[in-house]
Order: structure tokens, then C-alpha cells, then sequence
């Protein structure tokens, strides 16, 4: 039996935030679930250096191999405003982005 998908607590996303490369391989998911925004999904490295993965389009989702507590930042911009949140990688975690995480976008 597989074990049941993990939701993600958001955090601010800052510039110091860097992979320390210490868990166990797994997968992690994203949904965007925006009326109308795509998400730009970037992994960080040890050194803290972002490298854009893929753009989310709306009600479409991501997976990617991860390592637990590898660093995620989520990007959303609207009408010239940005939120970023960090996402650190549990064992067969999940995140959903909406309008409850991303305010500006209603």
C-alpha cells in the first residue's frame, strides 16, 4: 500500500536559503490550481543559486525527483506584484498554489 501524499507548509522564500543535500530520494508534486497565472518553479542548490525547472501553466501540475528537505521556490507575478514561498521536500510530498496562498490573484 502506498503511503498517502504529504501537503507542504509554505515559507518566505529569502536569499539564504541553500540545499544541504541531506535525505533520502522521493518525489515531489505541484498543482497549480490559478484561475488565470502560470507558477515559475526554480530548485536551489547548496550554494543557494536558483535554476528555473519548469513554468506550471494554470490547472496543471509538476513532478520532479527531489531529495527530502531539498529547497523549492514558487514564483507568481500579477500586475507587477511577486510572492515567492519555499517549499522544502518531505517523502511524496505535494503542494498546491491558489488564490488562499497567492491573494493577489483574485
Amino acid at each position: 500500500m502506498a503511503s498517502p501524499m504529504i501537503p507542504l507548509v509554505p515559507y518566505p522564500s529569502s536569499t539564504d536559503v541553500r540545499n544541504v543535500y541531506g535525505g533520502g530520494s522521493t518525489t515531489i508534486t505541484f498543482y497549480n490550481r490559478l484561475p488565470n497565472d502560470s507558477a515559475r518553479l526554480y530548485s536551489i542548490d547548496i550554494e543557494g543559486n536558483r535554476q528555473l525547472v519548469t513554468i506550471i501553466a494554470p490547472d496543471a501540475s509538476f513532478s520532479a525527483s527531489s531529495f527530502v528537505k531539498q529547497p523549492w521556490e514558487v514564483v507568481v507575478s500579477y500586475q507587477g506584484d511577486t510572492i515567492k514561498y519555499v517549499y522544502y521536500t518531505e517523502p511524496d510530498s505535494f503542494v498546491v498554489l491558489d488564490t488562499s496562498l497567492f491573494p493577489i490573484m483574485v
